[in-house]
């Protein structure tokens, strides 16, 4: 590395790092939760899961059992969510996809939009790194009708 670069690199780092922290919540923000208990606790009444995937994606696996079918990837899925939890921004809500990478994303985006209690079921439907998944542990799931 030349010596340019070697005084370059230490800024450029500093700077990507405070732009990072300035732009709100990253996508490892979100606190993490097992299906397991995202199923329990919207069983309960503890948590508002909401599966975020497409219409498609619903019909090919079937909805978790207890999870709202409102996709992220159609207009209208702030209204859509501000209505399922009547408008109180400080519920917990829980969002899962196929494998945890747009529960991720959508999570930093609803902490943006002022959402207080966001968890990540980053396993999602078909698993991942975080675990096996809803499917692979075998929860419940009810069919997706349109």
């Amino acid at each position: 590395m030349t010596q340019r670069l070697r005084r370059i690199v230490p800024v450029a780092l500093l700077l990507l790092g405070l732009a990072m922290a300035l732009c709100g919540p990253s996508f490892a923000d979100a606190e993490k939760i097992t299906v397991q208990d995202a199923h329990a606790q919207a069983a309960s009444g503890e948590i508002v899961l909401i599966d975020v995937r497409t219409p498609g994606e619903w019909r090919d696996t079937g909805v978790g059992e207890g999870a709202h079918t409102v996709s992220m990837h159609l207009p209208g899925f702030a209204e859509k969510l501000a209505a399922i939890i009547g408008g109180d921004m400080s519920k917990t809500v829980a969002l899962i996809c196929a494998r945890g990478g747009r529960s991720a994303r959508m999570s930093a985006q609803l902490a943006r939009m002022g959402y207080t209690k966001i968890l990540d079921v980053a396993e999602g439907m078909l698993g991942s790194g975080h675990g096996p998944g809803w499917l692979g542990t075998r929860l419940p799931t009810v069919p997706f009708t349109d």
